[in-house]
């Protein structure tokens, strides 16, 4: 009945919200329903020939459990307001959303994924930001032309923290150049984010600034942007880590000021320098002091790195000169230094992809083909399996908590969380997933099959699953 209540007031809400009197009013959003008509995995734990299998399986749902979006978009005067609502396949909440209870030690989930405001001033030369994004960058982050977002934390996250405050500059005298600087401010009182003020303190508050730059170059005939970002804290705010990882060793709540690393990022799109390619590079850094075990099994504190570089290339049928053929290439390849993801451990990690798509002239058909594939080592066979990782072979370091071995959601064999450490690993993955797609006006209808191959080798064992699923999906958006 409550799920049910909170539905019918959002409903009520984005509809008397329409017709307010807002000058302008939009509603949005995205259905992605994609069936897995049949799925599978196979692994095999170092014992020669024997495999174990789960049971073959259909599943509602994608691989985020289902999606719809809703969003409410209404402009009046020089404010603008964003609402939004977000459901997985049973209508309910989608995930990582989370408000605490009175106590700070329970968590729920809310299906109103943000709710914002941007006011402007000055001939739109300065804007205000403030309230709850989803995964925001405003601008200031592109993504990759096959893996899609960037490994570089956005300024506002469901994962880090929703919540920011900023002011946008984007003077008339520098034209093409913006920059914005932010701040997690949290509600201190009615949605219950936040039960511990002190992260609002400014004695620690100015520690958590997040700043980022835009730059449009004024070359004739050229279209290129350049972006950079910087924070010298990463925290935890207003999110299920932010009570889980903001305890002292006596496990009671303190401030709210342990950064987790820093970081900063550079980053060039370049658009038809040649017709029909289109380019962009990054560079992220990130910074934190790490430990490691002394040869007396004490350990001693030092500054350590991470760095991630990636190429993404977009290719049309200009420059391929096959006509209705489309071709997108991607590399990141990521190294983390002593001590960086756990203690006493290193990684070093490529992956690579493609994307191509071929239209049948003008009609609604389209084939593709997606394939992927992930090399890693690391120096002790902790960085995917410490503490347990999960199904996705995903590192799940505070530090470094965004590459895994597996792709696209898909599973790989538990053994990833119960391989020895101490020895050296070595990891591989390979995906691949060719369809087909019927074009529709809104959205499409896609048939395809998924495959994927991964395999450890440390200790002188080697580990491997396999899996496969078959989705149908059914996307649509308005």
């Amino acid at each position: 009945m409550n799920k049910l209540r909170t539905l019918v007031l959002g409903a009520a809400f984005v509809a008397c919200a329409s017709v307010a009197g807002a000058q302008t009013a939009s509603l949005h959003g995205k259905v992605d329903y994609t069936n897995f008509g049949l799925g599978q995995r196979l692994d095999n734990f170092g014992n020669g020939d024997d495999w174990d299998h789960t049971d073959p399986a259909a599943e509602f749902g994608n691989a985020g459990n289902g999606e719809t979006t809703v969003d409410l978009r209404v402009t009046a005067a020089n404010f603008l307001f964003n609402f939004g609502l977000r459901l997985n396949s049973s209508l309910w909440q989608t995930g990582d959303y989370y408000v605490s209870d009175d106590q700070g030690l329970a968590y729920v989930q809310t299906i109103f994924y943000q709710g914002n405001i941007r006011a402007a001033f000055f001939n739109e030369q300065f804007f205000i930001y403030t309230g709850k994004f989803e995964d925001w960058n405003a601008g200031y982050i592109s993504e990759g032309y096959v893996l899609g977002g960037q490994q570089i934390h956005d300024l506002a996250s469901h994962s880090v923290g929703q919540h920011i405050t900023a002011l946008e500059i984007a003077p008339y005298a520098l034209k093409g150049f913006k920059f914005m600087a932010a701040l997690p401010i949290l509600p201190g009182h009615g949605n219950d984010v936040n039960t511990n003020i002190g992260a609002n303190h400014w004695k620690n508050l100015y520690k958590k600034f997040k700043l980022v730059a835009q730059y449009k170059l004024p070359i004739e005939d050229t279209d290129i942007i350049l972006n950079a970002g910087w924070r010298p804290g990463t925290y935890y705010s207003g999110v299920e880590a932010y009570h889980k990882l903001s305890k002292d060793e006596d496990g009671n709540y303190n401030d709210f000021t342990k950064s987790f690393f820093g970081e900063a990022y550079i980053q060039g799109n370049f658009f038809s320098l040649v017709p029909g390619f289109d380019l962009n590079a990054t560079y992220d850094f990130r910074y934190r002091d790490g430990k490691y075990t002394t040869v007396t099994s004490g350990t001693k504190e030092h500054f350590t790195t991470a760095h991630m570089v990636g190429v993404s290339a977009n290719l049309g049928s200009d420059l391929l000169q096959v006509e209705n053929l489309s071709l997108a290439i991607e590399d990141r390849f990521f190294y983390a230094d002593d001590d960086y993801i756990f203690d006493d451990e290193k990684l070093i990690y490529n992956r690579i992809g493609a994307r191509a798509g071929y239209k049948f002239g003008d009609g609604p058909w389209e084939l593709g083909l997606v394939f992927v594939n992930t090399l890693a080592a690391d120096a002790r066979s902790t960085a995917f399996s410490k503490d347990g990782s999960g199904k996705y072979g995903k590192v799940i370091s505070d530090s470094f908590d965004d590459i895994a071995v597996g792709y696209n959601k898909m599973a790989i064999s538990d053994n990833f969380t119960r391989i020895p450490n101490g020895d050296s690993g070595n990891y591989h993955s390979e995906y691949l997933n060719p369809f087909v797609q019927y074009n529709l006006s809104n959205g499409f209808i896609r048939l395809g099959v998924e495959l994927q191959f991964a395999q450890v080798k440390t200790g002188g064992e080697t580990y491997s699953s396999f899996n496969y699923r078959v989705p149908v999906g059914f996307c649509f958006w308005f």
